[in-house]
């Protein structure tokens, strides 16, 4: 259970550091 929560945290760090990103740039 805390490995797919981890996964999931993962997941959504990535991706709203990569929305962060493109509307930064």
């Amino acid at each position: 259970m805390i490995h797919v929560l981890l996964s999931d945290l993962a997941r959504k760090r990535l991706f709203f550091t990569g929305v962060f990103y493109c509307n930064t740039t």
